[in-house]
């Protein structure tokens, strides 16, 4: 009986340390600060939002576009139902709809891109806030899905006068 403990307590004590030794191994992967300054870029580990900040001439008709870039060895997801969805968006903007679905949208495997249709009435600076839903996948291995539900966006529009003839 003595002999049983002492074989518990020695495996015991051999495999604590490696539990431990274990848990410093792979700590919880912390989420990448939002890109600021010239990039314009804001997103998480395992993708990046691209035109945040953009030009538009008032009076002509013309898109300003988002783009999502997955980050390492990841790629966009196509089959998940993509949205961008714009609150309040301000009334010079002239946008033709609040709410861009996937079918407006396009995709390859490295980027997805969201145009949003403006015709500015009125030069001034303008920021659009809302959310994007979106999905970026593994492109190898396991290839499991992330998705990324009501991400804050803020899109910043400049409207500029159209050029004197």
């Amino acid at each position: 009986m003595t002999q049983r403990i002492s074989l518990t307590a020695i495996a015991l004590v051999l495999a604590l340390p490696a539990c431990d030794r274990q848990e410093k191994v792979a700590p919880a992967r912390a989420a990448t600060p939002h890109a600021a300054g010239g990039a314009s870029a804001a997103g998480g580990a395992r993708f990046a939002i691209s035109g945040l900040s953009q030009q538009a001439t008032v009076g002509a008709a013309g898109a300003v576009t988002l783009e999502v870039t997955p980050t390492g060895p990841l790629k966009i997801n196509p089959e998940f139902p993509w949205k961008l969805t714009l609150e309040s968006p301000p009334a010079e903007l002239g946008l033709a709809s609040p709410v861009i679905e996937k079918g407006a949208m396009s995709f390859t495997t490295s980027k997805a891109t969201v145009p949003i249709a403006v015709n500015p009435s009125a030069a001034g600076g303008y920021t659009l806030e809302g959310t994007i839903d979106l999905s970026v996948c593994e492109a190898t291995g396991s290839k499991r899905c992330f998705l990324e539900r009501a991400k804050p966006v803020s899109i910043t529009v400049e409207a500029i006068a159209p050029p004197s003839e």
